[in-house]
C-alpha cells in the first residue's frame, strides 16, 4: 500500500491543479500572444517577447507592453536572447517547430493579401523589370523598414485609387545622403486591389491595400495556336526594329526590360513594357488576364506605327518630288 500511495502522491498535480512541468512551461510564454516565445527579444527593463509581437507593439507605442518603460530599440535589430533560445530549443522542440511553421504561414497569408503601397504617378513597371527609388518621405521610410522586417515586398501604384498595381521586392537598401535611402528593387507580379488603399494609423500617411494576385488564364486550343502565331510575328517585328538601333541602345533596353522571353505569357508582358504605348493601353495590359488580348493590342499598336511610317514616307516623297520640279523649272527659266 505504501508504494502505491507514494506513486499516487508523486503523480498528483502541484497546488492549484497544475503540474510542475506546466508551471515551468508557462515561464516561457510571450506576454503578448500567450504562446511559446519565438525569437525571444529582451528589453532593457528585463521583459521578453516574441520578436514579431514586439515589433508590432512598438509600431503603436514605444514603451514596454508590460511595465511601460520607454524603449528605443528596433525589434528587428535587437539580438535574440541566446540563453532563452537554447533553453526553448532543448525543452520544447516539438512545440517550437509547430510555432515556427504557424508563424511562417501567418506571415505568408498576411503579406500575400495586404501590402504597403508606394504611389508613383506615371510610373508603370512590369514583372521582372528592375527599378530604383530614392526614398525620403517619412511614410515611405516606414514602409522600407517594415518591408525589410518582413517579406521585402510592397505594392506599386500610379495613384492611391488605382485598382491594379505591381508587387515589387526590395533587393538592396543604402543611404545616399542624410534622410535619403536608395532602394534597388525588382517587380515580381501583378495584383488587383480588393478595395481602395487606405491610410494606416501611426504611419504618417502610409497606404495599405488588400490585394489579390493576377495571373493569365491558361491558353488552350485555337487560342493557344493563335497566340503562338502572334508571338512569332511580333518577335520578328521587334527584332527588325532592334536591328536598326545602335548596340548601346539595345543593351540599355535589355538592362531595363530584360531579353526577349521565349514563352508566350512573359513575352506578352515584356513586349508591352518595351513599346511606348499610351498609358491606358499599358494599364489595360497590366489588368487583363488574357494573354491573347495583350498580344492583339501590341499587334494593333505596331500596325499603327507601320501605317504612320508609310504615310510619313509618302509625304516626304511627295514633298521631295514637288520641290525637285520647282527647282528644275526655276533653273530652266
Amino acid at each position: 500500500a505504501a508504494p502505491g500511495g507514494s506513486a499516487a502522491a508523486a503523480a498528483a498535480p502541484a497546488s492549484g491543479g497544475h503540474s510542475a512541468d506546466e508551471e515551468d512551461r508557462a515561464d516561457f510564454d510571450c506576454s503578448i500572444c500567450f504562446n511559446l516565445l519565438l525569437e525571444p527579444v529582451t528589453l532593457g527593463c528585463g521583459h521578453t517577447y516574441c520578436r514579431r509581437c514586439l515589433r508590432n507593439a512598438l509600431r503603436v507605442n514605444r514603451h514596454c507592453p508590460m511595465c511601460r518603460a520607454p524603449t528605443y530599440v528596433a525589434a528587428n535589430e535587437q539580438p535574440a536572447n541566446v540563453l532563452l533560445t537554447r533553453l526553448i530549443e532543448r525543452k520544447f522542440p516539438a512545440e517550437l517547430a509547430a510555432r515556427r511553421a504557424e508563424e511562417a504561414e501567418e506571415v505568408r497569408e498576411a503579406e500575400a493579401d495586404r501590402l504597403p503601397i508606394f504611389v508613383q504617378e506615371g510610373l508603370l513597371v512590369y514583372p521582372t523589370q528592375p527599378v530604383t527609388f530614392n526614398i525620403f518621405e517619412p511614410r515611405y521610410r516606414i514602409m522600407v523598414q517594415r518591408c525589410m522586417e518582413g517579406s521585402r515586398r510592397f505594392g506599386l501604384q500610379t495613384t492611391p485609387a488605382s485598382t491594379v498595381g505591381v508587387v515589387v521586392e526590395i533587393n538592396s537598401v543604402r543611404q545616399v545622403s542624410v534622410g535619403v535611402l536608395q532602394i534597388g528593387c525588382r517587380a515580381r507580379s501583378r495584383y488587383r486591389t480588393r478595395a481602395t488603399a487606405a491610410v494606416e494609423e501611426g504611419t504618417g500617411g502610409l497606404l495599405y491595400a488588400d490585394i489579390e494576385l493576377l495571373e493569365d488564364a491558361p491558353l488552350a486550343g485555337a487560342d493557344a495556336a493563335h497566340a503562338q502565331r502572334l508571338r512569332g510575328i511580333l518577335a520578328e517585328c521587334v527584332n527588325r526594329m532592334l536591328s536598326t538601333l545602335p548596340p548601346t541602345t539595345v543593351r540599355h533596353a535589355e538592362n531595363v526590360h530584360g531579353k526577349m522571353p521565349g514563352s508566350v505569357v512573359p513575352f506578352s508582358l515584356w513586349l508591352s513594357s518595351m513599346l511606348a504605348t499610351p498609358v491606358a493601353h499599358r494599364m489595360a495590359d497590366l489588368a487583363t488576364t488574357s494573354t491573347l488580348d495583350r498580344l492583339r493590342r501590341s499587334y494593333a499598336f505596331l500596325r499603327l506605327l507601320d501605317r504612320q511610317a508609310e504615310a510619313a514616307q509618302r509625304a516626304a516623297a511627295a514633298s521631295g518630288g514637288d520641290g525637285g520640279g520647282a527647282a528644275a523649272g526655276g533653273a530652266g527659266g
